[in-house]
């Protein structure tokens, strides 16, 4: 039970500090922004890997989640507020507060079935229809965090050079 609430407060401090990351403007460069969506991938393969999940649904439903996640994240970025510097090699933005609801709501779900399954404060990896749900969900954010990264390369790549 104490491991439970602990874990519980660990999830919600989490989910507070990227609240508060989202919400600020983040400077990032054309190519250093793809960084943290292939870190996401990568843990996206760690959970499979963890929840031993490997079977052949199990990949196809990720796959489409990420395929699913990456529109929404393209209109996530469309209500984004972007500034440009091309002769800085840098972009400037900031996430639309009901665009932030949405991927922590699916990382939420990944986190509260955990919890509601107690496999958060548990060694023991989620099995069945919770872990392919919950890493689907994990899976669909992922593809969220790609989407925007798309809309802003073709921000990027939209703008206009500063003549010399």
């Amino acid at each position: 039970m104490t491991q439970s609430i602990v874990a519980g407060l660990f999830v919600a401090a989490f989910l507070v500090v990227a609240v508060y990351r989202q919400s600020r403007e983040r400077r990032v460069s054309p190519v250093g922004m793809w960084i943290s969506p292939a870190i996401l991938l990568l843990l996206t393969a760690a959970v499979v890997a963890l929840d031993r999940l490997a079977s052949p649904l199990t990949m196809t439903v990720v796959a489409l989640a990420v395929v699913a996640g990456v529109p929404l994240g393209i209109a996530q970025g469309s209500h984004c507020s972007i500034e440009i510097d091309r002769a800085a090699r840098r972009i400037v933005y900031k996430s639309n507060p009901a665009a932030i609801a949405i991927f922590l709501a699916a990382l939420g779900f990944r986190f509260g079935v955990k919890m509601a399954t107690g496999a958060l404060a548990s060694p023991h990896p989620l099995t069945g229809l919770p872990a392919l749900a919950s890493t689907a969900a994990l899976a669909l954010a992922v593809g969220m965090v790609i989407g925007v990264r798309i809309h802003l390369q073709r921000c990027y790549r939209a703008a206009i050079l500063p003549a010399a």
